[in-house]
């Protein structure tokens, strides 16, 4: 309701799609508008009720809910292009530069390299 009256204090047309009924600064708008507004609302606290039944009955179903406990990734936006990568570094490029060439964050490439350094060291 108080996004509503922002909008019309500054002078912006609202116009209920559903109706084809634009609100205006009368007693029969400001009703409407209350009424839509309550509806949105019940209808978002039956959807949010609504799914805390079902995963509740999951649940009681025996439903293991969630991302596995340990489970990681396999594949990554890098895996295969560890050659691209390697010749680039041997080329002494830097990570940034790396990264913009296979069009992905730095973040992502220095993070992929942690984990590739880490399984390394794992296998020996």
């Amino acid at each position: 309701m108080a996004n509503l009256y922002e909008l019309q204090q500054k002078n912006v047309r609202v116009i209920l799609l559903d109706e084809k009924y634009e609100l205006l600064n009368t007693l029969d708008s400001a009703i409407k508008a209350v009424i839509y507004s309550l509806n949105a609302h019940m209808t978002g606290v039956k959807i949010s009720e609504a799914t805390r039944q079902g995963l509740a009955r999951r649940r009681a179903e025996g439903v293991v809910l969630g991302r596995p406990a340990g489970s990681r990734n396999v594949v990554y936006k890098l895996t295969g292009k560890e050659a691209i990568i390697d010749k680039m570094l041997a080329e002494r490029k830097s990570k940034s530069a790396i990264a913009r060439k296979l069009k992905v964050h730095r973040c992502t490439l220095i993070n992929w390299l942690k984990r590739r350094d880490e399984k390394r060291r794992g296998d020996m």
